[in-house]
């Protein structure tokens, strides 16, 4: 998937691309865009270093679930 979008930014005038290998197979694309302006930034972050749900029953939190006891403990403590 890394070469994949590599591929398609690579060329592309106003576009540094990275690579940034922390333990292999598992490899950080860093595309940076040119220019000086001042504003708001757009940040796109996706995971590909997912893995199979081989046997949901083995999991303490559903896989597929929205909701994990880390995530309603972070809700119950944040300020509302």
């Amino acid at each position: 998937m890394v070469a994949a979008c590599r591929g398609m930014l690579d060329g592309v005038a106003g576009i540094a691309v990275e690579e940034i290998a922390g333990e292999m197979p598992k490899v950080n694309l860093i595309a940076t865009l040119s220019g000086g302006s001042p504003g708001a930034r757009l940040v796109m972050n996706g995971h590909l270093d997912t893995g199979p749900v081989v046997d949901p029953e083995l999991w303490t939190v559903p896989p597929f679930g929205a909701s994990s006891p880390l995530a309603e403990s972070m809700a119950a403590a944040s300020p509302t």
